[in-house]
């Protein structure tokens, strides 16, 4: 993995998944004392493109599960201002058989959504805490239209950035681990 140094016992979010339980504590908890993303040490190594290397979400057995496949494709943004945007997809999407958005069956829909996920907002960084939290203002998800979505951080170097989260899936949950290279 191009010398990077491996990662153990991280409290690990989905950037993408389901709310996360410590999720909304930890973004209650600290929504009044942060400041903008331009304000806090850590914003000038946030602010770019981010394509994902893997997006994985492991579960109290050990198992992984994969849910935007193997390959899942995806793109971060964060801007200088403080405004993000995030799009995770299965890239093995089956297309809808009429072409027809507005006249898809109930299972293209079902589908569809299962196989993508996106958002976009504000941000804001809590170096003390190591998280930065998505302010969303808008998202495929209507639950999380209005929410703060926390996830925890740690760059390795300036060109990889890891976000980690819980996501409740299922019933169950699960450690998320997002992998995001900084593009050129």
């Amino acid at each position: 993995m191009r010398g990077l140094v491996s990662l153990t016992g991280l409290g690990v979010v989905c950037l993408f998944s389901i709310s996360g339980l410590s999720s909304t504590l930890l973004a209650q908890e600290t929504k009044k004392q942060l400041k903008p993303a331009t304000a806090i040490e850590h914003a000038p190594k946030f602010p770019g493109t981010w394509r994902l290397l893997s997006a994985e979400y492991v579960g109290p057995s050990g198992a992984a599960r994969y849910l935007y496949g193997r390959g899942a494709i995806g793109i971060l943004t964060y801007d200088n201002r403080g405004h993000m945007s995030a799009h995770i997809m299965n890239p093995e999407r089956e297309p809808w058989a009429n072409g027809d958005r507005l006249a898809e069956t109930p299972a293209d829909a079902k589908a569809a959504i299962d196989s993508y996920i996106a958002y976009f907002g504000d941000y804001v960084v809590d170096n003390k805490k190591m998280v930065v939290i998505h302010r969303v203002k808008g998202s495929l998800i209507p639950n999380w239209t209005g929410t703060d979505q926390v996830r925890g951080f740690e760059f390795w170097g300036d060109d990889r950035l890891v976000l980690t989260t819980d996501a409740k899936i299922d019933g169950v949950v699960y450690k998320a681990k997002l992998t995001w290279e900084r593009m050129q």
